[in-house]
């Protein structure tokens, strides 16, 4: 489970921008609507984001 990233150092001059809470944010979006994300990395290589989200029925969609 990807957990919110927090700085420890409040220095102006930190070495990586942001708060981190980006991809924590988006997991719990996804997963609100019953779906699911999965991180795979491969060092050296690369990482790759899944996102698996549930199909509406066509009774639902013509209904929205």
């Amino acid at each position: 489970m990807l957990k919110p990233f927090f700085q420890v150092d409040s220095d102006l001059n930190r070495s990586h921008e942001g708060t981190g809470l980006g991809l924590a944010i988006t997991v719990r979006m996804i997963e609100s609507m019953g779906g699911r994300f999965t991180l795979e990395s491969d060092l050296g290589v690369g990482t790759r984001a899944t996102v698996c989200l549930p199909c509406a029925s066509a009774e639902m969609a013509a209904a929205a």
